[in-house]
């Protein structure tokens, strides 16, 4: 790479926080300039980047800041396939997209070739509604069931059946086993964290054997949870099918959009458990508090768990609350030690006050490096690498001042929309601090705030959304396509929402003219999408 040998490279988000790749690709741009950064799944920006892979969220300032040459920045182009207005916006904020018209889109998100089925039942009885989906998908394609499951080269009937997890009930371990059991078919595992009982190298070992298996059709059944939903361009996957509900209606999108890459029929089905309608309000409510939830998730047992609290498993465990979330920050400033003076310092994500009850090393860096981004939007860190063989971070901090805390704030916000970050920025100057770090203490406050309000609450939501247009579309695949089709196409509605959001009487004055023109329930239902 140093050489300027390579036309293209696929580089991980994570590899731009290394010193050493850091290194190699300035040494390349003194005389091989790169032409374009092309961010490919650039939803994850969104969807992972909040969550467990937080490189996601530095991406559009470090690419930028180190594939300069001779003082000319390359383009950004960000690429995805399925993404909603709402993810669209946090993509755009977060990569620093924001030239008029940056958002390409097109006419329509249909694929025709995608037929879906929405089936539902108590949790208990998934896996057998699975095993009667696979049982009858040889009748709907014509075929026997034998030459259905067997592998046939190109011309192999291939599938993807996603599981929310790795071990236990509704596991891919589990599930696989099963599958293979009942119907006496092949199938494979594929996981991005290894299974119990297995370690990691041998894991990642076996995953590559894994998926080059399957990419060259010597196994035509895939059991595997979402790590292997992205990046897959096999043109034979006939059938997908979702043993859990997908965390929103692009995820969905995106995992089902594996197949029928040949634009021949393929069958996408998921199996909703939705099994106390009472308890999944109180959750997915927007009055009910993260807390409030954490504490229904923990106390429900395995045995009276549904899709939704399954899900809520996982959102709880990336969004810990505001108040723990600032104790991290805090916890990373103490590290940090003055933060007026420009200097680097090193800072070691071993220590037990980054850890959790049985997490491993990579869960005490998620939670210590989301603290320290926090630090970065804020403008107290210019800008961090990490060493993965001693577990550390090396750090530059700004030496920024309360005035270029409040305006980098500011600024942030802003990008999301202009006068909450107004209002924001000045909320953040009228505090009264007794120093710098009592200040960005309370700053970063601020900021966790608005993201648990305007991205954690969005993600709820976002589940809320892919509930309802799946239970609405029981025995109704069409109404599934109907509702995917209203939450991501871009319409006449767009604009006015966004004269909604920007007003600065808080929207009623806007709102009223809009409803008051609609003339059709078809019309309705458009609005509400948008």
């Amino acid at each position: 790479m140093k050489t300027g040998h390579f036309l293209l490279s696929y580089v991980a988000p994570e590899r731009f926080q290394i010193t050493e790749f850091r290194q190699a690709l300035q040494a390349m741009t003194t005389h091989s300039p790169v032409s374009l950064i092309a961010i490919d799944e650039a939803h994850c920006v969104s969807e992972w980047g909040h969550d467990f892979r937080t490189a996601y969220l530095n991406l559009g300032r470090i690419t930028r800041d180190h594939c300069q040459s001779a003082g000319v920045t390359p383009p950004l182009v960000a690429l995805t396939g399925t993404a909603s207005k709402i993810v669209l916006k946090d993509v755009q904020r977060e990569l620093e997209i924001q030239d008029f018209d940056a958002i390409i889109t097109p006419e329509s998100f249909d694929r025709q070739e995608l037929q879906f089925q929405v089936f539902a039942c108590e949790s208990e009885l998934k896996t057998q509604q699975v095993e009667g989906i696979l049982t009858r998908l040889p009748t709907y394609f014509g075929l026997d069931r034998h030459t259905f499951f067997s592998p046939r080269g190109t011309d192999t009937h291939a599938g993807l059946v996603f599981c929310p997890h790795v071990n236990g009930s509704y596991g891919v371990v589990e599930v696989a086993d099963e599958i293979r059991r009942a119907l006496r078919v092949s199938a494979d595992v594929y996981s991005g964290k290894a299974p119990k009982h297995e370690g990691k190298a041998q894991w990642a070992d076996k995953k590559r054997t894994t998926a080059a298996r399957f990419k060259r059709d010597r196994v035509p059944t895939l059991v595997c949870t979402k790590a292997f939903g992205m990046g897959i361009d096999k043109p034979n996957i006939r059938y997908t099918i979702h043993l859990g509900l997908p965390a929103s209606i692009e995820s969905f999108y995106q995992e089902a959009g594996r197949a029928g890459r040949d634009r021949r029929p393929a069958e996408c089905s998921i199996v909703v458990s939705n099994d106390d309608p009472r308890r999944t309000r109180v959750l997915l409510s927007p009055d009910t508090s993260l807390e409030d939830i954490a504490q229904i998730v923990e106390h429900t047992s395995w045995d009276d768990s549904d899709d939704i609290i399954r899900a809520l498993f996982f959102h709880v465990r990336s969004f810990r609350g505001v108040s723990a979330e600032v104790a991290d920050v805090e916890l990373m400033l103490d590290e940090l030690g003055d933060i007026r003076s420009r200097r680097r310092v090193s800072v070691s994500y071993r220590k037990k006050q980054w850890q959790t009850a049985g997490d491993d090393y990579s869960d005490q860096k998620q939670r210590a490096e989301k603290a320290l981004h926090r630090l970065v939007v804020i403008g107290v860190v210019d800008d961090y690498t990490i060493n993965y063989a001693s577990r550390e971070f090396s750090i530059r901090i700004a030496g920024a001042t309360q005035d270029d805390i409040a305006s980098t704030f500011g600024r942030y916000v802003r990008a999301y929309q202009s006068k909450l970050g107004a209002e924001l920025e000045a909320q953040a100057r009228s505090i009264q601090a007794p120093d710098n770090r009592a200040y960005a203490t309370a700053v970063a406050q601020l900021l966790v705030q608005f993201i648990y309000e305007h991205v954690e609450l969005a993600r709820r939501r976002s589940l809320s959304e892919m509930l309802q247009a799946a239970s609405t579309a029981v025995g109704k695949g069409e109404e599934l396509r109907r509702r995917i089709l209203e939450y991501l196409q871009h319409t006449e509605w767009d604009e006015r929402l966004e004269e909604v959001r920007n007003s600065a009487a808080g929207g009623l004055d806007v709102l009223g003219p809009i409803l008051d023109e609609l003339s059709s329930p078809n019309e309705a239902a458009a609005l509400r999408g948008a």
